[in-house]
């Protein structure tokens, strides 16, 4: 049986318009704690009641492992904490052998979910149509910085040669089949 991981956008766009009984569904307590809509709140109320959405919060060591993938490709400086949770759980989940599937509609959580093979559903937007890494570089002077697997904030860095905030570049894309 498939396992559907919800963010925040999928709990309060999909889990409330496409909920099925019998169907399991995961998120992590830092989810809930972002859900303010009172339809969304009784939604949740009832899932849990039933055992059919459960809360589990990933392991250190996975949440680890899923923000040096996203360092790796650059979400890390477009998701929040919660979002790298929600795809930490996924993995956990996948590492345990479930058939997990993603239910969100944000994009570099999707692209996040291609580079660790995670299956993923749109909760009401269209999926991503290109997988993409980016690096950073210093628009002025062209420097391009490595992404510190050490580093836990999401500020992008200025640059160390002329000061000037570096951004964000592709530097690979794959188009995806649609």
């Amino acid at each position: 049986m498939k396992v559907y991981v919800l963010d925040t956008s999928a709990i309060i766009n999909y889990l409330n318009r496409y909920y099925a009984p019998g169907l399991q569904y995961y998120t992590t307590n830092s989810v809930l704690s972002e859900i303010k809509s009172t339809l969304s709140q009784l939604r949740l109320e009832y899932s849990l009641s039933k055992g059919e959405l459960r809360i589990h919060d990933p392991s250190p060591e996975i949440l680890k492992e899923v923000l040096e993938n996203a360092k790796r490709t650059g979400d890390f400086f477009k998701l929040s904490s919660t979002d790298i949770e929600v795809v930490a759980l996924a993995f956990e989940l996948k590492k345990y052998g479930h058939d997990v599937v993603i239910v969100t509609d944000d994009y570099a959580i999707m692209n996040l979910s291609l580079r660790l093979k995670i299956p993923f559903k749109p909760a009401l937007m269209s999926p991503i149509s290109e997988y993409r890494e980016v690096t950073l570089m210093c628009p002025v002077c062209k420097y391009k910085a490595k992404l510190s697997l050490n580093e836990n904030t999401h500020i992008i860095p200025t640059c160390p040669r002329c000061g000037t905030e570096l951004k964000l570049i592709i530097r690979k894309r794959r188009r995806l089949n649609s």
